[in-house]
């Protein structure tokens, strides 16, 4: 339902702000969703289990599993 809902998948080269990053952490399918905030800190948005929702550095374990990356382009 990706393209259905407007989003295309896009290579991780093309990572630019408000794109959103399907993560894979100990699962066999992508289990964690992320939006690519970008700017001097790299960062990212999102709500990780057991901590309020924030912005974090995109990197290390994110990075790693990160499954696919989207990008909103209409329907």
């Amino acid at each position: 339902n990706i393209e259905r809902s407007g989003f295309r998948e896009i290579s991780s080269a093309l990572l630019a702000p408000n794109d959103v990053l399907l993560i894979q952490v100990n699962s066999p399918v992508p289990n964690h969703g992320a939006v690519y905030v970008g700017g001097r800190g790299n960062c990212i948005f999102h709500h990780p289990t057991g901590r309020l929702s924030g912005f974090q550095p995109y990197g290390g374990l994110w990075l790693k599993h990160t499954a696919k990356v989207l990008r909103y382009v209409g329907s």
